[in-house]
């Protein structure tokens, strides 16, 4: 059973406009504080939890016509950030997530909801309250070797810091999609819709295009899915690879993003010292091509409670330019069974994952 590890830090979050497209940001950046929110399921520092009315679905199998894949959670982490002069904290920060596979004879349906609120303090004086929606539905269909799918995202970045760029931002993404399937291969080809929307006080932006994007990905039968794909959005040309792997006591989860501004990493799993406990851990980090860069890495205890159920807590410590360094401690309930969908993965997901870092420019 893999117990994967997701996103659990955050501070104020302010979607990088400038990393998608700098014409539409504006503005000179001073005192913009961006966050790594990422897609829970997608990266280190999500850590899927659940609430614990959840615990009563522990028992549900994973069937081959039926729910392939669930993962449910809720996240509360406290945490400081700080550098000379400057002493930042994030309270009682909220996180709500869902994913779902469900197989019905040759249709696939699949879906992803990420629920986010943190607040932010600097120096008891530059306080914010910063939200980050994550929606998603597709689906396939299958004949033989082949099949044809369509899946639709939403990103919302809301935040009342008035020292970001923009205070709301939407993103919504619509894909179509063939694909080849074979013992468990998957490569595929689509066209996505990019629709990009930023407001703020006195100033909107509106952007968008279509453009291809293509993928494929490998399963196989020692427990390792690999795949991978790439995209372009306003000239600016995105590809991202991932990785679960499940061994025995251990499993294994990796990450990467990159565009032409930013790269994205991450690297985390766990150990199971026996049937009840484990291990986990991870590294994550961000880096620009203007060399800017912020590593963050954590390590804590899974218990497992019922099965697919787990409680975890872990401490996370964080390292980025500008002297800054932070602590932050989280708890958390996850349930789930089976493992992420391999083929695509979502435009809304990946820049989810790798365009939404830690970056703290005071």
């Amino acid at each position: 059973m893999t117990l994967r590890t997701c996103h659990l830090f955050t501070t104020a979050h302010v979607m990088r406009i400038s990393v998608i497209s700098p014409s539409l940001a504006g503005g000179d950046g001073a005192n913009i504080i961006s966050t790594h929110l990422l897609t829970c399921g997608l990266s280190l520092m999500h850590i899927k939890t659940l609430t614990p009315v959840i615990a009563l679905l522990a028992a549900t199998p994973a069937l081959a016509d039926g729910i392939t894949h669930l993962s449910l959670g809720a996240t509360v982490l406290n945490g400081e950030i700080d550098r000379p002069g400057l002493e930042g904290d994030f309270d009682d920060q909220r996180n709500l997530s869902g994913e779902f596979v469900y197989q019905l004879g040759a249709i696939t349906a699949y879906g992803s909801l990420v629920l986010d609120r943190a607040d932010f303090n600097a120096n008891s004086r530059a306080n914010g309250v910063n939200d980050e929606r994550l929606f998603e539905l597709g689906g396939e269909y299958s004949f033989g070797e082949f099949a044809l799918g369509a899946n639709m995202t939403r990103n919302d970045f809301d935040t009342s810091d008035p020292s970001s760029n923009f205070t709301d931002n939407q993103i919504t993404t619509a894909t179509v999609y063939g694909q080849y399937q074979r013992d468990g291969l998957i490569a595929g080809l689509g066209f996505f819709n990019f629709d990009l929307t930023s407001t703020g006080p006195g100033r909107r932006s509106d952007f968008d295009e279509t453009n291809p994007i293509i993928f494929a990905s490998y399963e196989m039968d020692n427990g390792l899915l690999v795949g991978g794909g790439a995209f372009e959005i306003n000239s600016n040309t995105y590809s991202y690879l991932f990785g679960d792997y499940e061994a025995g006591l251990i499993d294994v989860t990796f990450d990467f993003v990159d565009n032409d501004d930013e790269t994205y990493t991450s690297l985390s799993g766990g150990y199971d010292l026996n049937p009840k406990f484990a291990i986990i851990g991870g590294i994550s980090n961000t880096n620009t091509k203007g060399g800017d860069g912020t590593t963050q890495t954590f390590l804590g205890g899974r218990y497992l409670v019922a099965e697919g159920v787990s409680a975890e807590i872990a401490y996370h410590k964080i390292d980025a330019f500008n002297q800054f360094d932070g602590d932050a401690i989280s708890f958390g309930l996850t349930y789930e069974i089976g493992r992420r969908k391999g083929g695509i993965q979502s435009v809304g997901k990946t820049l989810s994952t790798g365009l939404a870092s830690p970056f703290f420019t005071y």
